[in-house]
């Protein structure tokens, strides 16, 4: 908690509780500096900061450089769901509607993630990456692009779900594929249980859509 709001190691600051800790932080605190830690806050979703070379030593969370670039970043982690997210406002236009306003979910699931990306970037002292997050407003972020993609187009479905199925499996399968070196016990489970639903839908059969026979005719 130290750390995340006010900046504090755990070795320091031992006997200061986390409210008098953000007060000590913040009285030796500019407003130079507040604003340069919210524009590196904005860098870090973007995946721009901290720069490649200084990124592995954030964590020992395994793998290669890709696979950590899209676990830490926000916008990467969204990565091809970003478009049915901005397409949120204009999805439902055009659509013959079966209910009054089919994509107010989205609308309401992107608000909230929005929300609370701008209150975690405000509040929280430099670590704007996901693992210090909360998990609900990244999954506030994915239902609305769920949503809005399910109120898209036809061919719009198609293409994004091929896009968004294929980056899944490059980062996610081919990548620990081919560096081996750097996965545990559990990313290899992941990895031969999403082989295994890859290979489910490619052999899923088609359902045969026989001629009704018309009777009394």
């Amino acid at each position: 908690m130290k750390e995340a709001f006010a900046g504090s190691n755990t070795s320091t600051n031992k006997e200061a509780s986390v409210g008098e800790a953000i007060l000590i932080a913040y009285s030796h605190d500019t407003l130079k500096a507040w604003a340069e830690r919210k524009l590196q806050g904005i860098e870090a979703w973007i995946g721009t900061y901290p720069p490649l070379s200084l990124r592995e030593p954030v964590g020992d969370f395994g793998g290669n450089e890709l696979r950590r670039f899209q676990f830490l970043h926000v916008l990467p982690a969204l990565g091809f769901w970003l478009i049915p997210l901005i397409l949120v406002p204009w999805t439902e236009k055009g659509n013959k509607r079966t209910i009054p306003n089919p994509n107010f979910g989205a609308s309401m699931f992107m608000s909230l993630g929005m929300i609370g990306m701008v209150i975690q970037l405000l509040l929280m002292w430099a670590i704007q990456i996901i693992p210090h997050y909360a998990f609900s407003t990244i999954a506030c972020l994915h239902l609305a692009a769920v949503i809005s993609l399910a109120n898209s187009s036809r061919r719009m479905r198609e293409i994004l779900s091929v896009a968004i199925f294929g980056w899944f499996a490059v980062v996610w399968v081919l990548s620990p594929i081919f560096d081996w070196g750097n996965c545990d016990l559990i990313q290899a489970g992941f990895i031969l249980l999403a082989l295994a639903i890859i290979g489910g839908v490619l052999w899923m059969p088609r359902p045969r859509h026989g001629r009704k026979s018309i009777s009394g005719m």
